[in-house]
């Protein structure tokens, strides 16, 4: 497991990263600090646990030394996993990763500006991220990793490929951990109906066992906030199905409207990554939905 010490005074000259006013970070303080490797210089993040004890903290190390330990192994250029722990003062507080100089994902998909081919194209890439991850597992020694926390604040756009990066995969779901935060994923939402949706006992921070079911169901949470401004985690699941009753009566691509019903269904989640092209073809009208939902 590689480990940088740097001395408390060294830290204290590092420059705070500014993050955009739309993402929400309440687990760490992010720096950047320069790195230099024989003649080559790049730019790191450090990315300071405000917790440095307990449970959190060793679930949050582990994950990162088995993303580390396994790097090869995982080989998703899209996942920006880290290079190395991080202490100072001899003091085990975080952790060295690349630094990714793109636009966050969330502020991409406030701009007024996107067209519905480019939110199409970026989301199909976090569905092709999901199916990677589940040929990982289907095809490694790697039964057990999960993203988790999926949400748009994770992602950020990388200028040089053009492909959005996952950078907040310290609350990944890695071999034996217990389940982290992940924002989507409340017992208050209406997946705590669902059995297939199992809720845990122990934890740091989750609510359920991380599965391939829970990461399609934070996608599909996603493809309906940013499609159709709606989040359906504050819906009913009466509610959910209406809405899926005007997609199909609006001529949404039925393929489509069969998978994304099986998130509050008692059988497996279905990638709807294939079928993402169908918003292109119906005009969603946000406010005759929101009638619908007050009826």
């Amino acid at each position: 497991m590689k480990s940088i010490n740097i001395t408390r005074r060294n830290f204290e000259k590092l420059q705070r990263l500014r993050l955009s006013n739309l993402v929400m970070n309440q687990e760490s303080t992010i720096y950047l600090m320069e790195s230099k490797n024989r003649w080559e210089q790049a730019l790191k993040v450090l990315k300071i646990l405000f917790r440095s004890k307990g449970d959190i903290f060793s679930t949050k190390l582990f994950t990162i030394s088995y993303l580390m330990d396994h790097k090869d192994e995982i080989a998703i250029d899209e996942l920006v996993i880290p290079d190395s722990l991080l202490s100072i003062d001899r003091e085990l507080r975080g952790f060295i990763m690349p630094y990714i100089q793109g636009e966050n994902f969330q502020d991409i998909l406030n701009r007024s500006d996107l067209s519905i081919e480019e939110k199409i194209k970026y989301f199909k890439q976090i569905g092709e991220l999901l199916e990677n991850l589940k040929q990982l597992r289907t095809h490694s020694s790697l039964k057990d990793i999960y993203l988790n926390d999926i949400h748009e604040s994770n992602f950020v756009l990388n200028p040089e490929t053009n492909k959005l990066n996952v950078v907040d995969l310290d609350s990944a779901k890695v071999g034996p951990t217990f389940p982290q935060l992940s924002k989507y994923l409340s017992p208050f939402s209406p997946i705590s109906k669902v059995t297939k949706y199992k809720p845990v006992t122990h934890s740091v921070g989750g609510s359920f066992e991380v599965s391939e079911d829970t990461d399609i169901y934070c996608y599909v949470v996603m493809i309906f906030k940013y499609f159709l401004g709606i989040n359906i985690t504050r819906l009913s699941i009466e509610d959910f199905y209406l809405v899926l009753e005007y997609l199909q009566n609006i001529g949404l691509d039925k393929e489509l409207v069969q998978i994304l019903s099986f998130i509050y269904l008692e059988k497996p989640n279905e990638n709807p990554k294939d079928y993402l092209e169908a918003f292109q073809k119906v005009n969603i009208d946000e406010d005759e939905l929101r009638l619908i939902l007050k009826k």
